[in-house]
């Protein structure tokens, strides 16, 4: 299900949507932490299913996020 979600999106747009979920939740959008640990989890494993490195990009931006 992970690998077929990714592919929905256009790289441009896959990119897009990180970037501005990276900016809302680092700039206290979701008022705490919990999201971002969840969504970091969910980052990492879809990394390891699809070997695709922009997850792992994302995954270590949203770790980061969290941990702040």
């Amino acid at each position: 299900m992970v690998e077929k979600t990714w592919q929905k999106f256009e790289p441009e747009k896959l990119l897009f949507t990180l970037f501005n979920s990276y900016i809302y939740n680092t700039n206290g959008g979701s008022s705490g932490a919990l999201f971002r640990n969840i969504y970091t989890d969910f980052l990492k494993e879809s990394f390891e299913i699809t070997g695709k490195d922009e997850l792992e990009k994302a995954f270590t931006l949203y770790k980061e996020a969290a941990s702040k």
